[in-house]
């Protein structure tokens, strides 16, 4: 196994590990991760395993419901590191995400010293990762993706290393790691596909063909087996057709600009872009050579696999749960397609005298340039307001802590239900299931007057929310017998 790299590589490496961690806990200080609706679920699912439930979620009336939809690798992670620390998940996930991002930083020089070792590249590699809101954002949340990433990229790495050793316990070990990927976030599998099909077509021997696919997926299989007679988990989403439309294609193009250059000044695009284009389209007789290096053509493989894999999901998944092609959804290749075009710029140094390079240089280093900038301002947001579900607004709220000081024992339902479960570790109910916002159920009446109903004017995404909520005076007209407390962010009916 190849793995020799020089000193100032290594000291590089560490350096910037270190520098990712002392960075992320300086950031999330005084912050909680930010959450989203999927974080609801990772949460929830942590503390469901702590209590001894399994991987299950409680509905508001008690009953313990097994979580099929997203997969429990994190929030087996989120357990394992509350059993750790001895605090709540909520809490820990920052330790969980730092812990990722030192490893993803560590695991991408890696796979980035496989092809170059040129220390000034390494170091201009790693201010992109770490001053990338795209990549830092994903760790800045309560996302599977960071430690999927993890899994990912260490499968990558044993399999360049089996390409160029061909020692078949490296296939073997690459796809159990591609496995622990897909049980952290059922998406990866697109990796272990692309890599038994890449496998398939350039293994020229028929016999050495079939050995080498079945010490690379027995392995999988094999887990997957454990998988379900353990967890059981399958998700359950139905699959229809239906053709993505064209601003889907224009907002994945977008995200992946946004990798290049994250502002939104059209002059700076064209001082990237136009680089970039006289790089890859008039000038492309430098990119055929790099077609004959094995590793690399695995790599662009991976990444056009993937986007393709997206494409797919995105014509056939439920029409009820449409992908978006988003910084998030795209994330897992993030680290493949950076190493991608260092390689190509790189690379280009002997052709043109030298003219590419100086572009390809510059375009980087416009680029980088952008990235600082966004990413101070993001980050001095994060800082000073917090993100989502965890946002001052929501953390700092006068109503919650009137919940949490007097009405915790009572049965609550709200309009921000994942708000309120996160925060307050209680199940909390959502008041109306009724697609028409005009119309409440004599069984919600009922419920209704059964609970401690919490009403937010504001809440997260209304757009998408509010009509599943019934309107303040709705609420009204039925809690007219009830007292009520008023807030600056809301009221409780009591």
């Amino acid at each position: 196994m190849k793995l020799s790299i020089p000193v100032s590589n290594r000291s590089i490496t560490l350096i910037f590990c270190l520098l990712s961690m002392v960075c992320f806990l300086y950031i999330t200080k005084t912050r909680l991760l930010g959450a989203t609706p999927d974080s609801v679920f990772y949460i929830g699912g942590a503390r469901s395993l702590y209590q001894g439930l399994g991987y299950s979620k409680i509905t508001p009336d008690n009953q313990i419901l097994k979580i099929t939809r997203f997969a429990p690798g994190y929030p087996i992670a989120l357990f394992i590191t509350n059993k750790i620390t001895g605090v709540d998940s909520l809490i820990s996930a920052k330790y969980l995400a730092c812990l990722c991002f030192f490893l993803n930083i560590l695991i991408a020089n890696i796979l980035f010293l496989k092809f170059q070792k040129n220390t000034l590249a390494q170091v201009f590699f790693n201010l992109f990762l770490i001053s990338s809101y795209a990549f830092f954002e994903i760790h800045l949340k309560m996302w599977s993706e960071p430690l999927s990433f993890i899994f990912i990229n260490s499968g990558i790495v044993l399999f360049l290393n089996y390409l160029e050793d061909k020692k078949n316990y490296l296939l073997a070990i690459s796809s159990i790691l591609f496995f622990i990927a897909f049980l952290v976030r059922y998406a990866e599998i697109s990796f272990w596909l692309a890599s038994v099909f890449f496998l398939f077509v350039t293994e020229k021997n028929n016999k050495q063909r079939f050995i080498k696919l079945l010490y690379f997926s027995l392995p999988f299989a094999a887990c997957e087996t454990i998988n379900m007679l353990v967890f059981n988990n399958v998700d359950q989403r139905s699959f229809v057709f239906h053709l993505i439309d064209l601003n889907t294609i224009i907002v994945f193009l977008k995200n992946l600009g946004i990798w290049f250059d994250p502002s939104k000044n059209i002059y700076l695009k064209l001082l990237v872009f136009i680089p970039m284009h006289y790089l890859f389209f008039k000038k492309r007789s430098f990119l055929l050579p790099l077609l004959h290096n094995k590793l690399l053509r695995y790599i662009f493989f991976l990444i056009v696999s993937y986007i393709i894999f997206l494409l797919l999901i995105a014509n056939f998944f439920d029409v009820k749960s449409q992908l978006e092609f988003n910084q998030r959804i795209l994330s897992p290749i993030y680290i493949l397609v950076l190493i991608s075009y260092f390689i190509l710029v790189l690379n280009s140094y002997p052709t043109s005298d030298g003219i590419l390079y100086k572009m390809g240089i510059a375009s980087i280093a416009i680029s980088l340039l952008s990235y600082t900038f966004y990413f101070m301002h993001q980050i001095a947001d994060f800082r000073e307001n917090g993100w989502s579900y965890t946002a001052d607004k929501w953390v700092k709220s006068p109503m919650i802590e009137e919940i949490k000081g007097h009405y915790l024992h009572y049965k609550l339902f709200s309009n921000a239900p994942g708000e309120l479960s996160l925060l307050l570790n209680k199940n909390i109910g959502n008041y109306t299931l009724s697609p028409n916002p005009n119309i409440v159920s004599d069984s919600e009446k009922n419920l209704m007057k059964q609970s401690v109903i919490v009403y937010f004017y504001e809440i997260n995404n209304p757009k998408v929310y509010s009509k599943y909520y019934p309107s303040l005076p709705e609420i009204n007209k039925y809690m007219s017998d009830r007292q009520h407390l008023m807030f600056k962010d809301g009221i409780i009916f009591y």
